[in-house]
């Protein structure tokens, strides 16, 4: 290793003792192995150019674009710390973001958190169903049982709260 590319890998491992030092301790390990690549890279995995397997979750490759990914990444250090049920929350901000008002499942949203080494209420259901804002839901019932959307409020709340807009992308696995 040349001393630029020290110096650079140098930086970046900077950079993630910030954010390691602004979560929850219970997470810190998991969180510094979902950036490991980042230190000696420069890049996460599934952003363009990188080999890694970050793909917003669906799992089927189709992965999301170097944009969407560094918003996540932009959400995640801002709401390090956030409790489980808050990043559930958003975890479906971003899938709004990349999928608009699309419904989701809980296991989407899981693939979102593992994809961002983030901790989520293990019961989703819980976190999502009583999810609320100034006293109004921000999810609703969307066709089949579990499945999920973003209510008008939950839209707005996700615009005003992470700076998302409504994605346009197909969902994995919707025809």
């Amino acid at each position: 290793m040349d001393e630029e590319a020290f110096e650079a890998a140098t930086e970046r491992l900077k950079e993630v003792d910030k954010v390691i030092k602004g979560l929850d301790p219970a997470i810190r390990e998991s969180a510094f192995d979902v950036l490991k690549p980042y230190v000696g890279t420069g890049t996460l995995p599934g952003e363009v150019g990188s080999s890694g397997g970050g793909n917003g979750g669906s799992g089927d490759g189709s992965g999301s674009g170097a944009n969407s990914e560094g918003r996540s990444k932009r959400l995640l250090e801002e709401n390090a710390g956030a409790s489980p049920a808050d990043n559930a929350v958003m975890c479906a901000a971003i899938w709004f973001d990349e999928y608009g008002k699309s419904p989701f499942t809980y296991e989407d949203i899981r693939g979102i958190a593992n994809d961002l080494g983030v901790t989520i209420s293990e019961r989703l259901d819980n976190a999502i169903n009583s999810a609320k804002r100034n006293g109004k839901k921000l999810f609703k019932a969307a066709g089949k049982k579990g499945t999920k959307a973003p209510t008008t409020h939950g839209e707005l709340y996700f615009k005003e709260k992470y700076g998302v807009t409504q994605g346009s992308k197909t969902p994995p696995g919707a025809s």
